[in-house]
């Protein structure tokens, strides 16, 4: 396992954030998109803008030849096909409107692109925002009296039997590069998810919130899960090296065996994970996950 923290300051808050998703677009099309990489699988990315202004990207690889990606990703320059997509995955977080023209929005985010470079954490002493002035030329009308919710519950029937212990993980990979594509088609942003449990069926539900004007086809998203469920079937035996390999002493390594005994009944140990992920196990869980795709007030 390799990591990569980059961060850049910046001296304004809501054009960083867009900068935030705009990069984090630009990353994930690069790793997924022109190199085929799997979320979760082979990378963990996560990004986060503070009120300092400052900008961190976190990415975790699973991969042998991390090395070259971490040195690529520095590199990475961001163009108007990140930059709006970014800006619409920050209106639906926010569930608002922004209160500055779409082209100067370009712009300006452009040049936080291009006035600073990124920096490795280790080179950073402390970024201080107690003494700094922000210009934040981009205003959000945040909307209180209606939201745009997404609802996808990703189902499994407890008849599988100790297989099901899987279900978590099998879920949180379902989830994650299903949301790539959703985000990718409605600029979508993920808000969080609980776990369901009743007498026939587990699910990981899970919420998305929309920009506010987007109207979603349930019929793609049955779609992009369908592929989805192709992608991972056809990397079974990558999900079941995962498995074999697992630093199980650490949960971003290996499965978290305190969630799965809660989410599951099923308490296992590392000689049972590698005893479970066999490819066919690993098959069934995937043929029996279904979703229901429900719109929240």
């Amino acid at each position: 396992m390799q990591k990569l923290i980059l961060i850049k300051d910046t001296d304004d808050r809501q054009l960083a954030h867009v900068y935030e998703h705009a990069f984090c677009d630009a990353i994930n099309n690069y790793l997924t998109i022109e190199n085929n990489y799997i979320d979760t699988l082979d990378f963990f990315i996560e990004g986060r803008t503070f009120y300092s202004g400052a900008i961190s990207i976190e990415i975790i690889f699973f991969i042998k030849n991390s090395e070259y990606l971490k040195n690529h990703i520095k590199n990475i320059k961001i163009n108007e096909n990140n930059i709006l997509p970014g800006l619409r995955q920050v209106l639906a977080e926010k569930q608002a409107t922004a209160q500055l023209e779409t082209d100067k929005i370009i712009e300006e985010v452009l040049k936080l692109d291009t006035q600073t470079e990124w920096q490795n954490l280790s080179s950073i002493t402390y970024i201080d925002d107690q003494n700094k002035s922000f210009q934040d030329k981009l205003q959000l009308c945040e909307n209180n009296k209606k939201s745009n919710k997404l609802s996808i519950e990703i189902r499994f029937n407890k008849s599988i039997g100790e297989s099901l212990a899987l279900a978590p993980f099998i879920a949180t990979l379902i989830k994650n590069n299903l949301h790539l594509k959703i985000m990718s088609k409605y600029s979508s942003y993920y808000a969080g998810d609980n776990w369901d449990d009743d007498r026939k069926h587990l699910a990981e539900i899970c919420e998305i919130l929309l920009p506010l004007s987007t109207k979603v086809d349930d019929k793609i998203i049955e779609n992009f899960f369908q592929e989805t469920i192709k992608l991972l079937k056809n990397n079974t035996p990558k999900i079941k090296h995962f498995f074999s390999t697992a630093d199980f002493s650490k949960k971003l390594t290996g499965p978290d065996f305190v969630d799965a005994a809660d989410k599951t009944g099923y308490l296992v140990g590392e000689k049972g994970w590698k005893k479970l992920s066999t490819d066919e196990n690993i098959l069934s869980v995937l043929d029996d996950a279904n979703i229901c795709i429900k719109n929240l007030p």
